[in-house]
C-alpha cells in the first residue's frame, strides 16, 4: 500500500466509516454492527419466505431447470471453478515467457478462457437472476445501504429502506449500490498485516492496551472482519516483538520470512511441549536409558473415541498423525531419520539390523541411543 493510503485506511478503520464520493456529493459509509446485520439477515429470511409462497423458483430449482433444458451441467459448473486458476497460470506463464512465438499461443489461449469463463459466468448469473434467494439477498443488500450509508449529518438518504425498492431514480441507486459493494469489500490479509506493522497505529495500540472500544468507538462484537483481523495481527506482532529470539526486522518486514519463522517457532514450541510430556514420571520406565531417549515414534493404528470403542484412523488422518509424530523430534534426528529411510530404499523389502544403520556414534547419541515409545498397540 502508499503511504497516503495507509494513512486514510487507518483513519478510516478507527472511525469506523469511509467517506464514499457519488455524483451527487460525498456520502458516508458507517460500519455495520452486530445489530444491523442481525436485522439484514431478518430481511432476507422474511423476503425469501414471501418469494417461495409466490412461487419463485430457488436456487436449486433454477439450477435443475436449466440442467434439464440443457442449458447447464455439473462440467460447466466444475470448469467456472477451475477456469480462474487456469487464467491465473497463463498469465504468469506470458509474464515469464521470453520466446515470442510461445508467448502468442499462450495470449492466444488465455483469450480461449477469459471468453470460456465470461460466457459460463453470464450464463450461472442469468441462471440464479430471478431466484427466491437472489431476490431476499437485494433487499438485506436494500436495507443495509439504508441503514450505512448517511448524509454529513449522519441522516439516512431515504426514509425507510423500502424506499430504495420503490424508487424511480434508478441510476443514482445503482451508482451508490456500486459504491456500497466496493466499501464493504474485506481487505486482503497483505494489507491488514502492513497496517498492524505501522508505527503510527502500534503507538495507538499500545496506549489503549486492549481497550477496544477507545481504539474503534464500538465494542468487541461489532467490530468488521478487517478490524478483528487488525487486532488480531496486532497482537501476533506484539508477540514477534516481544520474543526473546526476535528476528531481525528484515525478517518481520517480509511476510512470506516471517510465516517460515513463526512455523519453525510453532514446531520448536511443540517438540518441547513432547519432550516436557515425555519426561513426566508417570511416563518413566525402570529402564534410564529409555528414559533419556531423543527419538520419538508411535505406531499409528488409530484411537479411542469418546464412548472407549478402538477407532481405526482413515488414511488422511493416519498420514496427519505421522507428520505430528515427525514434528515432535528435533531437526537432527530428523535429517539422521531420513538418510537412514535412503538407505532402506536401496534395498527394499531386505532386513536390516538397527545398528548396521546407526554404525555412528554421533548418529547414535543424536537419537539418544534407543527409542522411547508414545504408546503402542
Amino acid at each position: 500500500m502508499e503511504k497516503d493510503a495507509v494513512a486514510s485506511t487507518l483513519v478510516e478503520i478507527i472511525a469506523s466509516r469511509k467517506l464514499l464520493v457519488s455524483s451527487r456529493g460525498p456520502v458516508w459509509y458507517i460500519f455495520p454492527g452486530v445489530k444491523q446485520k442481525l436485522y439484514a439477515q431478518y430481511v432476507y429470511d422474511v423476503k425469501l419466505k414471501e418469494c417461495k409462497a409466490q412461487g419463485v423458483p430457488t436456487s436449486d430449482e433454477s439450477v435443475k431447470n436449466h440442467k434439464e433444458k440443457g442449458i447447464w451441467d455439473d462440467l460447466k459448473a466444475k470448469n467456472l471453478d477451475l477456469i480462474p486458476t487456469f487464467i491465473k497460470e497463463t498469465e504468469g506463464k506470458i509474464t515469464k515467457e521470453k520466446n515470442r512465438l510461445s508467448k502468442e499461443k499462450y495470449e492466444k489461449w488465455l483469450r480461449v478462457l477469459q471468453r470460456e469463463y465470461s460466457y459460463l459466468l453470464v450464463t450461472h448469473n442469468t441462471m440464479l437472476l430471478n431466484c427466491a434467494e437472489y431476490m431476499a439477498n437485494e433487499a438485506l443488500m436494500h436495507f443495509l445501504m439504508w441503514e450505512c450509508l448517511r448524509n454529513y449529518d449522519d441522516t439516512h438518504l431515504w426514509n425507510k429502506y423500502e424506499d430504495i425498492e420503490n424508487s424511480t431514480d434508478i441510476e443514482y441507486i445503482e451508482e451508490l449500490f456500486g459504491l456500497f459493494v466496493a466499501a464493504i469489500k474485506d481487505m486482503n490479509i497483505k494489507d491488514v498485516r502492513e497496517l498492524a506493522k505501522n508505527n503510527g497505529w502500534r503507538v495507538r495500540w499500545r496506549a489503549v492496551d486492549g481497550d477496544l472500544s477507545q481504539l474503534f468507538g464500538r465494542s468487541a462484537q461489532d467490530l468488521t472482519n478487517d478490524q478483528f483481523l487488525l487486532v488480531y495481527w496486532s497482537g501476533v506482532y506484539d508477540s514477534i516483538y516481544e520474543n526473546y529470539e526476535r528476528p531481525p526486522d528484515n525478517i518481520i518486514q517480509d511476510d512470506d520470512k516471517l510465516d517460515e519463522w513463526l512455523e519453525e517457532q510453532t514446531e520448536k514450541r511443540q517438540r518441547e511441549i513432547g519432550q516436557k510430556f515425555y519426561s513426566k514420571s508417570e511416563n518413566k520406565t525402570t529402564n534410564s536409558k529409555i528414559d533419556e531417549a531423543s527419538e520419538v515414534y508411535k505406531v499409528i493404528e488409530g484411537g479411542f473415541n469418546e464412548k472407549g470403542e478402538f477407532v481405526r484412523f482413515s488414511e488422511e488422518e493416519r498420514w496427519n498423525e505421522i507428520e505430528r509424530i515427525r514434528k515432535l523430534n528435533s531437526p537432527q534426528s530428523r535429517a539422521i531419520k531420513q538418510r537412514e529411510e535412503r538407505t532402506l530404499a536401496k534395498t527394499p523389502g531386505v532386513f536390516v539390523q538397527e545398528q548396521e544403520l546407526r554404525k555412528n556414534k554421533i548418529d547414535r547419541e543424536a537419537m539418544g541411543g534407543t527409542v522411547r515409545f508414545e504408546g503402542k498397540r
